[in-house]
């Protein structure tokens, strides 16, 4: 081990509890080692330099554990081309400045990142899985066909970053920047995106998104695998991005309504109602808590109707039942033939062909009555004047609503 003298001896002081300390040998005439010595403008570390500082194979494999299994915070290494393929896995790089670093294909799973600043940075299929990316500066990296499974990159400004292809299934996104990031093929699956600003973003249909997001009451994904991370804290005083005053119903309203304008911005139109939808659920699901029952109930019929206005098939479906179920009620003696005079009744079981005839003339009447058109041969009688009432408001009321669900749709 090098002497005291000539120690790089740089302190790490940003996490309470969590400093450190630098105890590589110095570098040339700098005060500090190869990874902490500021380079100029347009100087290079050397590559077998820095390599050499690494601690060794076998200490890193000692180390680990809860812990790093090497240290390099605050290391300086901008734009340093590394092979494909280096293995960073599980070093703490807090604050470290890897802007326009090359890193293709590497290894930096469960690595530490927090601060760190990989602005511009190429890191193309590498292995970030589990990595702590808290508040890092990933503005324009390229991270294409990367595996970020389970990465932390609360606060992080992922501004313009290329994440084509890459997998972020479970990853914590809570209050992460995604301004004009390119999302195409990428997969959001089982991701914590409360507080995410997708804006401008870039998706496609091959962006594989949730169905359910996981703070919703109805997602698959078990609450305990997520929950914990929401309630994290900076331990050198930051604040929480997402902490646990937040409910998860407002979080979960919240994601999807950043979710819909993503799918908006897109044209991703069948996700993009889909999401509508769920975040009208979370409203319903909150007036029921709440107490507010005649909102809860309107919100219910509002459902059942028109899927919030997102479904003319269930319009359709609704208009159709009523039709079909007026017309199975008016041979019930609340028609009268005003040629005859005489009530349409149901025959015997044994006339097949008037029964026919029955329910055809019924359903005739039923729709003339429903699209608020004359009665025909027929004329309401007793109680058909109120059934006869009650489906034309019916037909006034659902004709509108299907007008305003085609229009709603026609505008997206």
């Amino acid at each position: 081990m090098a002497d005291q003298t000539e120690r790089c001896r740089y302190t790490y002081t940003g996490e309470a509890a969590h400093e450190s300390c630098c105890y590589r040998k110095t570098w040339g005439d700098a005060e500090r080692c190869v990874w902490h010595a500021e380079a100029d403008d347009e100087e290079t570390k050397p590559m077998e330099v820095l390599r050499e500082a690494r601690a060794p194979p076998s200490v890193r494999e000692l180390n680990g554990g809860d812990g790093p299994v090497e240290i390099l915070d605050g290391a300086e290494f901008r734009d340093v081309s590394f092979p494909d393929g280096t293995d960073l896995a599980g070093v703490s790089l807090r604050d470290a400045n890897m802007a326009e670093v090359t890193l293709r294909e590497a290894t930096l799973v469960g690595a530490s990142l927090l601060d760190a600043t990989l602005i511009d940075a190429d890191l193309r299929r590498s292995d970030l899985s589990e990595a702590n990316c808290w508040e890092a500066e990933l503005n324009e990296i390229h991270l294409g066909g990367a595996d970020l499974e389970g990465v932390d990159l609360q606060a992080a400004d992922c501004s313009d970053a290329i994440l084509r292809g890459a997998d972020l299934h479970g990853a914590n996104l809570e209050g992460a920047f995604f301004s004009r990031a390119d999302l195409f093929d990428a997969t959001l699956t089982e991701t914590r995106s409360y507080g995410a600003v997708f804006s401008e973003a870039r998706a496609n249909e091959g962006t594989e998104l949730d169905k359910w997001c996981v703070y919703d009451p109805n997602s698959d994904v078990d609450s305990g695998q997520w929950r914990g991370g929401t309630d994290q804290t900076r331990t050198d005083g930051g604040a929480s991005v997402a902490g646990s005053d937040v409910d998860p119903l407002t979080k979960a309203e919240g994601t999807y309504q950043e979710l819909e304008e993503l799918c908006a911005e897109n044209a991703l139109l069948e996700p993009q109602g889909r999401y509508f939808v769920r975040r009208q659920d979370i409203h319903t699901e909150e007036h029921r808590q709440e107490g507010n029952w005649s909102r809860w109930l309107r919100a219910r019929v509002s459902r059942a109707v028109v899927l919030y206005g997102e479904s003319p098939f269930r319009v359709l479906s609704v208009a159709g039942a009523v039709i079909v179920g007026s017309a199975l009620l008016y041979p019930l003696g609340l028609l009268r033939n005003s040629t005859t005079g005489q009530l349409m009744t149901y025959p015997t079981p044994t006339e097949p062909v008037a029964l026919v005839t029955t329910l055809a003339d019924s359903l005739y009447f039923s729709t003339l009555t429903f699209t608020t058109m004359t009665f025909g041969l027929y004329s309401p009688v007793g109680a058909g004047k109120f059934l006869t009432m009650l489906e034309t408001g019916a037909g006034i009321v659902l004709m509108a609503l299907l007008v305003f669900v085609f229009g709603r749709r026609a505008t997206r």
